[in-house]
């Protein structure tokens, strides 16, 4: 069973910037790894367990001293790797559970930021197929009491805008708040549910309308994505004076949830 990382080469490397969530992330990783050193050596028969939780639900509640504030409550469950295992499958998912702390430790520690992608392409034959990495790094990042920046792994960007420097660019995870002078000729913000919803509108230079004005068309290719909204936020936010937000969805149950998702 291997995990592909040297944390004493790691540790011995030019030091970069940790802050307080970063060193939450290091310390339960190291410690975890310990854990796992210690139970194989100490005991014969060892068998190391990681536990992980993750999320069941999160239900909005107002706090009584604020009702002018929706907060949110966080239910969530344990969840057991250990190895040997009962069968193969358990064995296997605590290998790629290893792996994954292993890819996050080496990334916050170099203070490299990489992508959920970029993770299963690193061994896609032991993790099979996307969605494992997805959900491990998720449930660490709740596990760790961090937000998943923290580990320094981002979701490939997959939103689009269309209107900024006159061309459709992909929006990154990192939106650089300089880039927002850029905008200053907006007048409105037109959301939209699909790809081909945008491109159409492109095609037809609505971006540029000559009586709206020149605006913005942003689509998150279906339900959006955190870089998409955070995106949108930071550019209502720093627009002065605040320009009109649209948005163009189907009206069905699918359309209504996707909208649902940027209020």
């Amino acid at each position: 069973m291997t995990f592909n990382v040297d944390l004493e080469s790691l540790t011995r490397q030019a030091p970069v910037h940790v802050s307080l969530a970063h060193q939450k992330v290091i310390d339960y990783i190291e410690s975890t790894f310990d854990h796992i050193i210690q139970e194989i050596q100490v005991r014969p028969y060892g068998k190391p367990v990681i536990t992980l939780k993750r999320i069941t639900a999160i239900k909005p509640y107002y706090d009584h001293s604020d009702y002018m504030r929706l907060k949110w409550h966080i239910e969530d469950r344990p969840i057991s790797y250990s190895f040997p295992g009962k069968n193969k499958d358990e064995a296997w998912r605590f290998a790629c559970l290893g792996r994954v702390l292993g890819e996050i430790y080496a990334a916050v520690q170099s203070g490299i930021l990489v992508t959920k992608r970029d993770i299963y392409y690193h061994d896609p034959s032991l993790f099979k197929h996307q969605g494992l990495v997805d959900r491990l790094v998720d449930d660490i990042a709740h596990t760790c009491g961090v937000r998943r920046m923290d580990l320094h792994v981002v979701a490939s960007p997959k939103g689009l805008v269309a209107g900024f420097k006159n061309e459709v660019i992909t929006i990154p995870d990192m939106f650089p708040h300089a880039h927002l002078d850029a905008l200053g000729h907006v007048k409105w913000i037109l959301v939209v549910e699909k790809e081909a919803t945008l491109k159409a509108l492109v095609e037809q230079s609505f971006h540029l309308h000559p009586t709206l004005g020149s605006g913005i068309i942003v689509t998150a290719k279906g339900y959006p994505d955190l870089s998409t909204r955070k995106f949108l936020r930071m550019v209502c936010d720093g627009l002065s004076p605040p320009v009109p937000l649209w948005g163009l969805f189907d009206l069905d149950p699918d359309g209504m949830r996707i909208l649902k998702c940027y209020l």
